[in-house]
């Protein structure tokens, strides 16, 4: 049975053409996961190939789903596979840099070497994003961090830039026309503004899981950068308190020490804390956001970052989403 009985309103757009009409009789089950980090979005679609005479997207066509009026993404079809028995077709797809996919080509991905002089966190991802025609989308916090002197080798740019980005605890990640740096778990759009908190209590949940860790993992953090004019290892100390956490690497200077010092802290801060649980479905739940849980006992009650969050539609089940968190407060 297809999803046309589904309550819940869906759709996909194929290369600008509505084809939900076209395949909800035969539509077995729709998945998007959307993912922290820069790690890609994904969207999976299966259908009932019972009837192989109907013509389906191939590779390179552009996806856009959409749940209960929500836009869920831009996504190329990078893969169609098809299986029998039963006969199905699936479509599995990646989320598009680009808000025209050029059929899901990029070269952000291909490595490089060369350097890079002094310049703000801003002007580096202003300076990648104009080379792979995106728009710069970074918070008015980290645009304004210097970044010094860095060698980029045999390296692509978004791993360079996620390098750079690490020392801020943030996450770069290119979507559909933009180069998007945020810092994780921030809870914040990309213009600074907060993401709406959605509280969620026991009775909205289907099924939950908390595995409480070690929280506060080091007090301070401790990097060495080594001084070119003595030729001597210095370090430098980022809070306070035992334990300590040192740095294996030797970085080229104070500036860059302290940076990677500071986003390990940060990082620490977050706490090992993991949450993962599953609700009925709702498409405001995305990667970045953050819940709110009460009601459920101590070391689960709290706020949580969500780092993926996965939307799921079948016949037998409707809508679900599952939650991957982490944090906790």
């Amino acid at each position: 049975m297809g999803l046309s009985e589904l309550s819940v309103p869906w759709s996909l757009v194929a290369n600008n053409a509505d084809i939900t009409k076209l395949i909800e009789s035969r539509l077995i089950s729709l998945d998007i996961s959307d993912s922290a980090g820069m790690e890609s979005d994904t969207l999976e679609v299966a259908l009932s190939d019972h009837d192989p005479g109907i013509k389906l997207p191939s590779t390179g066509a552009e996806l856009v789903a959409t749940i209960s009026g929500v836009r869920m993404g831009l996504f190329v079809v990078d893969e169609v596979v098809l299986a029998s028995p039963p006969p199905v077709v699936r479509l599995k797809a990646k989320a598009a840099a680009f808000d025209a996919s050029h059929g899901g080509q990029s070269q952000i991905q291909s490595q490089k070497t060369r350097s890079w002089e002094d310049m703000t966190f801003g002007a580096l991802v202003a300076t990648i994003a104009g080379e792979h025609g995106l728009k710069a989308a970074v918070s008015s916090d980290l645009a304004r961090n210097q970044v010094g002197h860095n060698d980029q080798v045999n390296e692509s740019d978004i791993a360079f830039l996620t390098r750079i980005a690490y020392r801020y605890d943030a996450t770069a990640k290119p979507v559909e026309g933009r180069l998007v740096v945020v810092p994780k778990g921030s809870g914040q759009s990309v213009g600074g503004a907060p993401l709406p908190t959605i509280s969620i209590s026991p009775k909205q949940v289907t099924r939950w899981q908390v595995t409480l860790g070690k929280r506060g993992v080091s007090s301070a953090v401790v990097a060495t950068f080594r001084d070119v004019k003595t030729g001597e290892d210095v370090e430098v100390r980022i809070g306070q308190g035992e334990p300590v956490r040192r740095l294996i690497h030797v970085f080229p200077d104070e500036s860059t020490a302290r940076q990677y010092a500071s986003g390990e802290q940060i990082a620490g801060k977050r706490g090992g804390s993991k949450l993962s649980l599953s609700l009925p479905g709702n498409p405001r739940l995305r990667a970045e956001s953050k819940v709110s849980l009460s009601g459920f006992r101590s070391g689960v009650d709290g706020t949580w970052s969500i780092v993926t969050a996965k939307h799921h539609l079948d016949g037998r089940s409707g809508y679900v989403t599952q939650l991957d968190c982490e944090g906790g407060a």
